[in-house]
């Protein structure tokens, strides 16, 4: 996403983030200052497991209730569209 995308949301997610660029700007968004050394957070979001996401809501009137969560998320079930479904047949 854009820097002006991440700036305008309301509630912060990470699932994964593999590059330098991804990783500083996501703990940027959770309250990390790149002026000291987060390598273990750093380290962690290039590693969360699937299914897993740090999030982080934003604005909140308590600085608790704008701290970052790590949450389990539910797997959905979908059915896998045939080619027919998606236009895909020749």
């Amino acid at each position: 996403l854009s820097q002006q995308a991440i700036n305008c949301a309301g509630l912060v997610a990470v699932h994964s983030a593999d590059s330098y660029e991804s990783k500083q700007r996501m703990m940027a968004k959770l309250g990390k200052d790149g002026r000291y050394d987060h390598r273990d957070l750093s380290q962690f979001l290039s590693e969360i497991p699937t299914g897993w996401a740090v999030i982080k809501p934003r604005p909140t009137r308590d600085w608790i209730d704008g701290a970052p969560v790590l949450i389990a998320i539910d797997p959905v079930d979908f059915s896998q569209p045939s080619d027919a479904e998606l236009g895909l047949t020749y």
